[in-house]
């Protein structure tokens, strides 16, 4: 689904302002995402030296390495304050924010600060790596991985064209002179969206299980009833942290009780889905999805959050189509949010 920016100016009690009117897909429920958003963190090209590490669709980065060596060697910079120490330690970290860390050849640079604290001097080449490594990893936090325009993934309005700036990447690692963390810190999105997700990708990463409990086909359960089936249910739920308990000694462990309709209310909720206690169709083809597919939801939307950053203004109003939503912000502050509903003259919303 594509993400849409409009743009224009507005006029209030004589004064002009810019009014941002935002539609997007969901971006926090979990929905299916492309497999585009995927990547295995393999280059496009083949490397046989650390020196070769970029590529030519990064014009930005390579303009920005001449700063990192502006006043110094790429060596004499990277050997300097532990400054390598920290770059892996920030770009292991990465994980939480759903990118592959082997896109930064992470490996490479840990065997280099081992080979820098054994030997006391960096190749040139790997000082080389840590800096385009660096760079590139700011640009991802900043811009986001994927170049959405080019894919075809969002449409721009001409006068909200977002282009990747050198000067920014500069900027960005001109904080890092004294405190690499404060770099990535100021390049990683500070939407709260964006850090209420990654904590919950985080949690994810370490709670998740490799698989879920199969659910057997069947009809619709509902409180009360006796099935095969519940302690099935029950067992899925709790793997995902909705039900902690198994029911009293004295209740038959195949009876849908109120505490289990409790827990399929709040999944629903937290799937967008009416909450009515009943597992049906929709109900069960969320709680199907396995393990690995919801940790992939979760990165494509943390990503598309990286886009939305550079987008969002202190006013506008922002559209979930998906989860049928609008939240209108001023100041940076929610201050409005209700239902919203998609349709046509033709044919109209229900």
């Amino acid at each position: 689904m594509p993400i849409k920016w409009y743009k224009k100016r507005t006029n209030q009690h004589g004064k002009s302002y810019y009014f941002t009117f935002i539609t997007r897909c969901l971006l926090l429920s979990f929905c299916q995402v492309s497999l585009a958003i995927e990547d295995t963190g393999k280059l496009s090209e083949p490397e046989t030296r650390a020196c070769n590490f970029l590529t030519s669709a990064q014009p930005n980065i390579s303009e920005a390495m001449i700063f990192v060596g502006q006043d110094r060697s790429h060596v004499e910079y990277w050997s300097q304050n532990n400054r390598l120490g920290s770059l892996t330690r920030e770009l292991q970290r990465l994980i939480f924010d759903g990118l592959p860390v082997a896109r930064y050849r992470l490996d490479d640079l840990i065997r280099a600060r081992q080979e820098l604290g054994d030997r006391g001097n960096l190749d040139t080449c790997d000082a080389f790596l840590a800096s385009q490594s660096y760079l590139m990893a700011l640009d991802d936090l900043y811009y986001g991985k994927l170049r959405p325009r080019e894919l075809g993934l969002v449409w721009y309005a001409p006068e909200t064209q977002i282009t990747r700036s050198a000067i920014t990447l500069q900027e960005l690692a001109k904080v890092g002179e004294s405190d690499i963390r404060a770099a990535f810190g100021a390049a990683r999105p500070s939407l709260p969206r964006y850090q209420n997700l990654r904590n919950a990708y985080r949690m994810a990463l370490r709670n998740l299980p490799d698989s879920w409990p199969e659910l057997p086909a069947g009809p619709t359960l509902k409180e009360g009833d006796i099935s095969p089936r519940v302690p099935l249910l029950r067992q899925r739920l709790k793997a995902q942290g909705y039900v902690f308990s198994e029911p009293g000694a004295e209740l038959n462990p195949e009876q849908f009780d109120i505490d289990l309709a409790l827990a399929v209310s709040k999944f629903q909720r937290d799937h967008n889905l009416e909450d009515d206690g009943v597992p049906g169709r929709k109900t069960y083809h969320q709680l199907q999805i396995p393990p690995a597919a919801r940790l992939a939801e979760i990165r494509a939307n943390l990503e598309r959050l990286r886009w939305l950053a550079r987008d969002s203004e202190p006013t506008m109003v922002l559209a979930d189509i998906t989860g049928t939503a609008i939240e209108l912000y001023r100041d940076g502050e929610l201050v409005w949010s209700g239902k919203s509903q998609v349709g046509k003259p033709q044919r109209p919303a229900s």
